[in-house]
C-alpha cells in the first residue's frame, strides 16, 4: 500500500491508519531527513524479526549506539549492551511516533548491494507485500546523518553528517 503523507502537515488520519498498521506488527517504509527507512515497532520482537530477513542482515549485526536499559528489547541490544537513538527532523516520522507511543526501530531502504532508495514509488514496486506500507512523503537528503556515541562521559563523533553536533565538539 502506497500512502501520500503531506510532509509539512501530515494528514493525521493517514498517520493513525499506519500507527495501526506497526501496532498489528506491520513493516513501514517512509522518509526521515536523511534517506527513506525501513521501520517497524521497537516493541514488537517478531517485527524486528521481519526486518533483519528483509534486510538480509546478521542479527549480530546491530541497527543502532547508548547504552541499553531493561526498556530496550534484547534483540535490539549489540553485545556491548548498546542501542542508537535517532530523532529525524521530520514532521512524518515525529507525528507517526507519537501517534505509535513507541519507538519505532529504523534503517535505511537500502538493495542488498547497499544501494540507497531515493523514491517511495521505487520501494514500493522493489519490496512489494513483504512491506504493509510505504509513506510517500516527496524527495529526502539523500545523506546519511550524524552519529554521536553517548556511551562515555564524553560524547565522541563517529560520523559527522545531517544534523548538528557543533554541541559535541
Amino acid at each position: 500500500m502506497l500512502l501520500t503523507i503531506n510532509p509539512d502537515n501530515p494528514q493525521q488520519r493517514l498517520i493513525s491508519r499506519v500507527a495501526d498498521i506497526l501496532k498489528n506488527g506491520g513493516l513501514i517504509a517512509y522518509p526521515t531527513d536523511t534517506y527513506y527507512g525501513i521501520g517497524c515497532d521497537i516493541m514488537n520482537k517478531r517485527a524486528i524479526e521481519r526486518i533483519y530477513l528483509l534486510k538480509q542482515r546478521n542479527k549480530n549485526q546491530p541497527f543502532f549506539i547508548l547504552t541499553g536499559s531493561k526498556l530496550v528489547p534484547k534483540i535490539m541490544l549489540t553485545k556491548r549492551k548498546t542501542a542508537g537513538i535517532r530523532v529525524p527532523a521530520n514532521n512524518i516520522c515525529l507525528t507517526l511516533v507519537d501517534a505509535l507511543s513507541n519507538p519505532v526501530i529504523s534503517t535505511s531502504a537500502t538493495m542488498p548491494d547497499g544501494e540507497v532508495f531515493h523514491d517511495a514509488s521505487l520501494i514500493h514496486d522493489h519490496f512489494g507485500s513483504r512491506l504493509d506500507a510505504v509513506i510517500d512523503g516527496g524527495p529526502v537528503a539523500g545523506m546519511p546523518s550524524s552519529v554521536v556515541s553517548l556511551e562515555e562521559d564524553v560524547p565522541e563523533i563517529i560520523r559527522e553528517g545531517l544534523g548538528d553536533v557543533s554541541l559535541f565538539k
